[in-house]
């Protein structure tokens, strides 16, 4: 934004920054970085599996003995 205001003329200074997700969980806000503390050892190898179940299909999963 600041780019297209300078190409229009307009004097603005362009900061760079680095946004941070933030989660709100039950009223609380959560940085990024903090969202995977908030999950047991056991919770997190589910999470895995759920996911690598999504990115390979059940098919594969069987087939590497894990689905």
């Amino acid at each position: 934004m600041a780019k297209m205001l300078r190409a229009l003329g307009i004097k603005v200074e362009i900061v760079p920054s680095n946004p941070s997700g933030t989660y709100r969980i039950n009223g609380r806000d959560y940085l990024h970085n903090e969202v995977p503390n908030l999950f047991s050892l056991k919770e997190k190898l589910q999470i895995t599996k759920i996911l690598a179940e999504l990115r390979l299909g059940s098919a594969e999963m069987s087939l590497i003995g894990l689905g």
